[in-house]
């Protein structure tokens, strides 16, 4: 069993990559018992056409191949002991020369909003990570300034952000764009029914943009971001539009999951812009908003070969859950 998602190692990772890779379930579960019996393992591939260096293949191959030997071999999930017993990995990964991938930074979203105020808190997955930063719009370097604690944010500005391993290996570099905002005012006068209006497009759409101005093939109310069957093609669009019924003033986190690609707005502000062509990533952005109702515009585009659509929101630094159903009105 070789599925392109997630057994494709040139898809680029990103924070979710690792966990989908371990949760793979080689035997599909629709298979009968004498169907289960013809397969005999997994296999994932790097197609390098566009990987130029083995650095670049080491970055791409680990640690994920290590998700799949172990549930593969082990055929015991166990994914929050496996993420323990990685860490000692890394070590001798850096000991055998391979240029790993470096776990994921978390505690802020890509585009971060404040009304007066914030604080940029890193959470580091190893301890032994050093955090070096920007805020000029150049790349951090091994020179840059170290971040050691946390970095009060009163202005609108951009930081940039990686981290380094003990040996020198480089990380990710995250940009993180704050924007100041006011509470966005709710839309009054308005009696909405439940659910979304989701109107669909066949044909090809390499932006969501290019959905504008084509002829839509139907429309549906959905009580979920999620594609309506009559939609599903090889290749398609899907405008959501709606009303965000938010029950409290605040700053919202959303994290939208595409592949292919997608545009998260509300209240006639981008929060997420994940469009384009490409495998299962997840981006995130926040937006202020009032207590009400606040327009919702979500669009997302399938070039083909399957696709993803996730949407999850969280609130005061809470995890990442789906939007209640209730929330969605139109």
């Amino acid at each position: 069993m070789t599925t392109n998602n997630p057994l494709y190692f040139d898809y680029l990772p990103d924070k979710n990559s690792l966990a989908n890779v371990y949760r793979f379930q080689p035997t599909p579960p629709e298979l009968s018992q004498a169907e289960a019996k013809a397969i005999l393992g997994a296999q994932a591939n790097l197609w390098t056409e566009t990987v130029p260096t083995e650095n670049r293949a080491d970055y791409l191959v680990m640690p994920r191949m290590t998700a799949l030997a172990e549930v593969v071999w082990t055929n015991r999930p166990d994914y929050a002991g496996y993420l323990q017993r990685l860490k000692a990995h890394y070590a001798r990964l850096a000991w055998l020369g391979v240029h790993y991938r470096v776990p994921d930074l978390a505690g802020f979203a890509e585009e971060s909003v404040f009304t007066t105020s914030t604080t940029l808190a890193v959470q580091k997955p190893l301890d032994n990570l050093t955090l070096r930063y920007t805020t000029d719009g150049s790349a951090p370097t091994s020179a840059s300034p170290v971040l050691a604690k946390s970095l009060p944010i009163s202005q609108s500005t951009t930081v940039k952000l990686a981290a380094y391993t003990p040996e020198g290996l480089k990380g990710d570099t995250y940009t993180i764009r704050y924007q100041q905002q006011d509470y966005a005012a709710p839309v009054s006068g308005k009696t909405p029914a439940p659910g979304l209006t989701a109107t669909y497009f066949d044909g090809y759409f390499p932006t969501a943009a290019r959905m504008q101005g084509a002829p839509a093939k139907g429309s549906a109310t959905v009580t979920a971001v999620a594609v309506p069957k009559a939609a599903e093609a090889d290749k398609f669009g899907v405008q959501f539009r709606g009303y965000l019924d938010v029950p409290a003033t605040g700053i919202y986190t959303f994290y939208l999951t595409c592949d292919d690609g997608g545009t998260l707005r509300i209240a006639d502000r981008m929060v997420v812009d994940n469009d384009g062509l490409h495998s299962a990533i997840e981006k995130s952005g926040q937006v202020a908003l009032a207590q009400g109702l606040q327009p919702l515009a979500l669009d997302f585009v399938e070039g083909g070969g399957g696709y993803t659509l996730l949407l999850q929101y969280s609130k005061d630094g809470g995890a990442p859950q789906p939007v209640p159903a209730s929330w969605l009105k139109h």
